[in-house]
């Protein structure tokens, strides 16, 4: 993937998952090998990662995409135009389905939901362009599960979105409970990435956190490759 060899990468990815169906890093990668191509191609991250669930290949998504009487596709890649669909940030772990389409679901008729906890984001999918836009009116800044959501149309430039624990949102007893729980794998100390300071980021230049010269590996455990 590093050497954008993209279709090589595929392929021992999905090998692995034949291998290992249970294997979350080679998923996780295999997506992020598919959202690199598209990205090359100038779509937004939120589009890539919208567009792969509803195509799930890059070959799909670009045949979609050269059908320009496919409205829906071009609504989506089209900043300003209405759009169905709504990228959520902020998704912490704590997060399931089952909270956001409880949420969701008061500004209209829901079509589907797919939460992405290893990318801190959802997107939520309306049957209607306006139901969208009033959740987003709504719900942007809606402070659930201990963290701040931030919601948007997926066509929009990414910001830089770190989920900021809001203690005063939950009981003492509960703040107790996720202090105590396991660390997810996210950005640390602040802004850091992860993967940059453990198995290395595929994402290169284009990852919303900080890649420091001198951390890169810093982390990395001894049964990691």
């Amino acid at each position: 993937m590093g050497l954008r060899r993209y279709s090589e990468a595929e392929r021992a990815m999905e090998q692995v998952l034949k291998l290992d169906t249970d294997c979350e890093e080679a998923a996780m990668d295999l997506l992020n090998c598919k959202v690199l191509q598209l990205m090359e191609l100038h779509f937004e991250e939120g589009q890539s990662l919208l567009l792969l669930e509803k195509y799930s290949t890059v070959p799909a998504v670009l045949a979609a995409y050269a059908d320009v009487g496919r409205g829906e596709i071009q609504s989506l890649v089209q900043p300003g135009s209405p759009c169905r669909s709504l990228w959520v940030g902020n998704v912490t772990t704590e997060l399931t389905e089952k909270h956001l389409w409880d949420l969701f679901k008061a500004c209209g008729d829901i079509e589907s939901i797919r939460v992405l906890h290893e990318r801190f984001c959802a997107f939520v999918n309306f049957k209607s362009a306006d139901a969208a836009a009033h959740a987003m009116e709504k719900l942007n800044g809606y402070c659930i599960k201990n963290t701040r959501l931030v919601v948007r149309y997926p066509d929009r430039r990414p910001q830089r979105v770190i989920p900021v624990p809001l203690k005063t949102c939950l009981p003492v007893t509960q703040q107790a409970g996720l202090a105590a729980g396991p660390r997810r794998r996210g950005p640390v100390n602040g802004d850091e990435c992860y993967f940059w300071r453990t198995t290395g980021c595929h994402f290169g230049d284009n990852c919303h956190y900080k890649h420091i010269p001198d951390q890169k590996g810093k982390d990395r455990k001894p049964w990691q490759p």
